[in-house]
Parts: structure tokens; C-alpha cells; sequence
């Protein structure tokens, strides 16, 4: 399978990944990729958008200010009520913020980078961002 070393462990090709390394030698995988409804994938809209995900150095990017900001959010939270009737409040782990803080970082940089054509986008003619991980809890 081609793909620039964006294979995921679920089998398809992302558009951009990222991976961190735990402590017991496992590693945490988040793959990130562009998906579109009603465009053809040659479509410049498409086209920008894989580019511009594509070309992010998750490795690199800055979260700290998101991960802050993540975290207070879950301070703030109220608990809720699970499938199993236990009500707790909301818990991520570390690399669980770091994966939500790298996903909204991208999806903020996407919709910048596309700019006014965000706003040209309706339903079944738009693009949109999707991300799988691996369990970081």
C-alpha cells in the first residue's frame, strides 16, 4: 500500500499522523485524514485541504496552550451519567489531551488555510476532518 508512511493500524493511508511513545514501549497513534462529501478527490478544494493537513509537523506543533486549555475545560465539566449508570466526571490521560489538542490545532489550521472557501462549503459539498487514535487512557 503507497503512502508515504502514513499507514494506519486500522489498514487505510492518513493524511498526516502522529505517535507517542509510552513508558511500557507501546505507542499512542493518532492518524488524521481529510474527508470529503459530494467533491471528487481531485477537487481543489480536496486538493488544498490533504495539503494543508499533510503538511502540518504534528511532531513539532506547539500544544501546550491547547492542552491548558483542554484541561480546564474538563475541570469545569460536570460529571456524567455512563451506559453503566456510574456517574464521574470526564477523564483523559495525558496523551488523550495531547491527541485532542493536536486534532482541534490541525482542524484550526485547516479551516484558516482554506479561508473564505470555508464559507462556500454546504451540506454534500464540503470537506471535513476525522481522526482515529489507539487507546492512550
Amino acid at each position: 500500500m503507497a503512502g508515504a508512511g502514513n499507514e494506519t493500524p486500522w489498514g487505510w493511508v492518513a493524511d498526516n499522523v502522529f505517535s507517542i511513545e509510552r513508558t511500557n514501549g507501546s505507542a499512542c497513534f493518532q492518524g488524521i485524514v481529510v474527508r470529503w462529501e459530494g467533491l471528487s478527490e481531485d477537487d481543489p478544494l480536496v486538493q488544498d485541504a490533504k495539503a494543508i493537513v499533510g503538511g502540518i509537523d504534528l511532531a513539532t506543533l506547539d500544544t501546550s496552550a491547547k492542552e491548558e486549555q483542554i484541561r480546564a475545560d474538563l475541570a469545569a465539566s460536570e460529571p456524567v451519567e455512563h451506559l453503566d449508570g456510574e456517574i464521574t466526571s470526564i477523564e483523559m490521560s495525558d496523551a488523550e489531551v495531547k491527541q485532542q489538542a493536536i486534532h482541534q490545532l490541525v482542524a484550526e489550521q485547516l479551516w484558516a488555510g482554506l479561508g473564505d472557501r470555508v464559507n462556500e462549503m454546504q451540506p454534500g459539498r464540503e470537506v471535513s476532518l476525522s481522526s482515529q487514535t489507539s487507546d492512550c487512557s
